[in-house]
C-alpha cells in the first residue's frame, strides 16, 4: 500500500498561487475572501482560523464574520447579501455546522453562485456534475491534485471512495469518473466494506 501525502502538493500549489496573486496585486487587485462562522463549534472555529491564516499568507484579503450561536437566520442572510454585493469579496465560504434556528440550505442557496467557491449551491453542483463549468468543492479537487502530483494512473483502474457526502464523496467520485476510473462509492450502509477495499487499485477515504 502506498500512502500519498498532501503537504508537498499543497506547498507547490501555494507557490504558484502566490505568484498569481502577486501579479494581481501589482495591478491593484486584492482578492477578498469572506468566511462565515455562526456559533461556537470548536472544529468550525479551528478551520476558520486555519483558512484565515492560510489565505492571508497567500496574499488574499480576508473578512471573517463570526456570529453568535443565537444569531437569527435573517442576520446570517444579511451577511451573505452584503458580501454578494461587495465587489471586494470574490469568494464566500460558509462553515458548517450552523445552529438549529438557521437553515444551512437557505444560507447556501442565498450565495451568489459566482462567489460560491466551495461549490455548495444547486447551480454549481448541477454545472459541475454535468461538465458545464461551475465550482467544485475544494477537498475533492485537492484529492485529484494529489493523485496527479504522484502520477497515479486512473484510467481503467478500480477506485473505491469511502463516504458519500455532497462536499467530498459524491464530487470526488464524479471527478474520478471524468478520468475514466471505474468507481465504487461506499458509505455507512455498505455491507462487506473490507471486501470492496481489497478489490481496489486506489482508495479515497472521504469521511
Amino acid at each position: 500500500m502506498i500512502e500519498l501525502r498532501g503537504k508537498a502538493v499543497a506547498d507547490a500549489h501555494k507557490a504558484v498561487l502566490s505568484e498569481r496573486l502577486a501579479e494581481l496585486q501589482a495591478k491593484g487587485i486584492v482578492l477578498g475572501l469572506g468566511i462565515l462562522l455562526v456559533g461556537d463549534d470548536k472544529a468550525a472555529q479551528m478551520y476558520a482560523r486555519f483558512m484565515e491564516k492560510t489565505a492571508k499568507s497567500a496574499g488574499f484579503g480576508v473578512e471573517v464574520a463570526h456570529l453568535s450561536a443565537d444569531a437569527s437566520q435573517a442576520e446570517v442572510l444579511a451577511v451573505v447579501k452584503r458580501w454578494n454585493e461587495d465587489d471586494r469579496i470574490y469568494g464566500v465560504l460558509p462553515l458548517m455546522p450552523m445552529p438549529p434556528q438557521v437553515d444551512p440550505d437557505v444560507i447556501i442557496e442565498s450565495l451568489d453562485p459566482g462567489k460560491d467557491i466551495d461549490g455548495l449551491t444547486a447551480r454549481n453542483i448541477g454545472l459541475a456534475s454535468s461538465g458545464k463549468g461551475g465550482f467544485w468543492p475544494c477537498t475533492p479537487l485537492a484529492c485529484m491534485a494529489i493523485l496527479e502530483h504522484y502520477k497515479i494512473p486512473l484510467a481503467g483502474k478500480h477506485v473505491v471512495v469511502v463516504g458519500r457526502s455532497q462536499v467530498v464523496g459524491k464530487p470526488v467520485a464524479l471527478l474520478l469518473l471524468e478520468q475514466h476510473a471505474t468507481v465504487t462509492l461506499c458509505h455507512s450502509k455498505t455491507t462487506n466494506l473490507e471486501e470492496h477495499l481489497k478489490q481496489a487499485d486506489v482508495v479515497v477515504a472521504a469521511v
